[in-house]
């Protein structure tokens, strides 16, 4: 006779369905076997024997209890067999097949041996590493399985590895053996994930977490010559990080480091005193730790805007009328250039005169034939010095008392 699998029914509707001899509650049936049906390792076949006379109820009993979507009527003229797809066992649970005789449910029971249905352990992160902006090379083994709650029972088979990768659900390994792969091409956070296979389903873990460091860049809007200020930004990435700072001092010259350091939480800041306009940005180099990887790459180019440091000094603060006073300008970096004195009319400034400075340095000459007090400063236009321009700038205001 042909050997068919028979489908899952609810329990309600075959004992609905069913017409159960007198004599149902004295049947019974024995030697209950299960085996897997063939190298597909994806049927369990079910088999027992009985007088033939009578209808057979094929029960899952999982943790010991009946479970009530598990049944399925075998008719009195079919096989006693029934192939279970492994599928519709519930998994993680320690199972028996129960089969009586009759279809009523109160028939004594005859019970399989019992068999656990233990999912594959999560496979485990053995090493990962990256390079370039792109590829991540990672392998894992098998995870460690669970105590065997049956050991030798029937459906036992040797451990077998089966594993699959996936790159946010995007497959980029076949199923196999295989315990590496090598990722290329993802420009964005990515997630690598392995699947590990057994006869009872699939088990799939997050291996690798990768990102891109996207590191950002910050200068102030104008610095003074001389004057501290501030590069700073943020960075992806977990734990400790090294942020290398780079300057080039025209867009078509290399770029040189200025300084590495090693940065937490995400933010970074380096403080430089301020000597010319530059062009600067920051290397986040490739990190790899474990779970977590992170793709460096280079911030956006930011330039420095460096203003003259202009001062002004009066070495006599106070003559007497009718002689010149001296009004010292000192300006860094020590340029060529010529500065314009300022005084200070009550109402808004007016121009005393152009002052050459050489190196730096130079001496403007006021007299005044009435007493008082007159206010001064310097204003330096933007100067070139060495091939870098220089925002213009006021000096400080300094009074004269003539006397």
């Amino acid at each position: 006779m042909k050997r068919v699998a028979v489908p899952l029914l609810a329990g309600a509707l075959l004992a609905a369905t069913l017409t159960t001899p007198a004599h149902a509650a004295t049947a019974t049936s024995a030697n209950v076997t299960i085996a897997w049906a063939d190298d597909s390792f994806s049927v369990v076949r079910v088999t027992w024997d009985d007088d033939g006379a009578q209808p057979n109820r094929v029960v899952q009993y999982q943790d010991g209890k009946p479970v009530t979507n598990g049944v399925t009527l075998v008719a009195a003229d079919q096989p006693n067999q029934l192939d279970l797809p492994a599928s519709l066992v519930d998994v993680r649970r320690v199972t028996q097949i129960g089969v009586s005789a009759g279809g009523d449910e109160a028939a004594p029971v005859t019970m399989s041996p019992s068999f656990d249905t233990d999912l594959p352990a999560p496979a485990e992160l053995v090493s990962s590493a990256i390079s370039g902006t792109s590829t991540l090379t990672a392998s894992w083994k098998a995870g460690t399985p669970k105590p065997d709650t049956t050991p030798g029972d029937p459906l036992d088979r040797p451990a077998t590895a089966v594993f699959q990768a996936e790159a946010d659900g995007v497959e980029v390994s076949p199923k196999g053996p295989g315990t590496a792969v090598t990722v290329t091409g993802r420009t964005s956070t990515f997630r690598l994930s392995v699947s590990t296979f057994n006869e009872w389903g699939t088990t799939t873990t997050a291996l690798v977490e990768a990102g891109t460091s996207s590191p950002s860049l910050s200068a102030p809007g104008i610095s003074t010559y001389g004057y501290l200020f501030n590069l700073f930004g943020t960075f992806a990435g977990n734990g400790a990080r090294p942020v290398i700072l780079q300057a080039r001092n025209t867009p078509t010259s290399p770029w040189y480091v200025v300084g590495t350091r090693t940065f937490s939480g995400g933010q970074y800041l380096f403080s430089l005193q301020n000597s010319a306009p530059r062009q600067y940005r920051v290397q986040v180099p490739n990190t790899a730790g474990g779970q977590f990887v992170w793709f460096g790459g280079y911030s956006p180019v930011v330039t420095s805007k460096v203003q003259l440091n202009v001062n002004l000094g009066i070495p006599y603060p106070t003559i007497k009328r009718g002689g010149y006073g001296t009004m010292t300008l000192t300006v860094y970096p020590l340029a060529a250039l010529t500065a314009v004195l300022q005084r200070w009319n009550g109402t808004t400034w007016t121009t005393v005169g152009p002052v050459k400075a050489d190196a730096g340095t130079a001496y403007g000459y006021v007299r005044h034939p009435v007493p008082g007090k007159y206010s001064y400063r310097y204003y330096v236009p933007a100067t070139v010095y060495r091939g870098a321009t220089y925002l213009a700038a006021y000096s400080q205001t300094a009074v004269l008392t003539v006397t």
